[in-house]
């Protein structure tokens, strides 16, 4: 599209009926987008520690925790399970779980605000995280 690679994987079912006359005629088709993941970016160990931390959810609810664990940017919910966050490429404050829907964004602290984790899911549902 417009010079660009645009890159998708479908999986596919078909269901088939045998008919008396012994012909197979097709009863339904159905064709689904899968996701796939972004290309991503190696971050120095530097980069990493800037996004360290417990963010709680805006209005009460869970808190989201990132680590650097054998090298790697994790993350997950408290007492949930961690997993990898792979910077997407050219956006190094941009995430994405491979395997998981949704994209988490990391917005720097300012003068008036502390540093928050948008997770944006499908559709521009956001689930916004706060670092204090």
């Amino acid at each position: 599209i417009f010079a660009q690679h645009f890159q998708a994987r479908f999986g596919i079912i078909d269901v088939y009926h045998r008919g008396a006359d012994g012909r197979w005629l097709v009863v339904s088709d159905q064709e689904t987008r899968l996701p796939l993941d972004p290309p991503s970016m190696a971050l120095s160990a530097a980069q990493m520690q800037v996004y360290v931390g417990s963010y709680a959810m805006v209005g009460g609810g869970p808190v989201f925790h990132i680590v650097v664990k054998d090298g790697a940017l994790m993350g997950g919910r408290v007492g949930g399970k961690l997993v990898p966050m792979k910077a997407i490429a050219n956006q190094a404050n941009s995430f994405f779980r491979p395997g998981y829907p949704g994209t988490l964004i990391y917005v720097a602290p300012s003068a008036t605000s502390h540093a928050k984790l948008i997770d944006r899911r499908y559709y521009n549902r956001d689930l916004t995280y706060e670092r204090p």
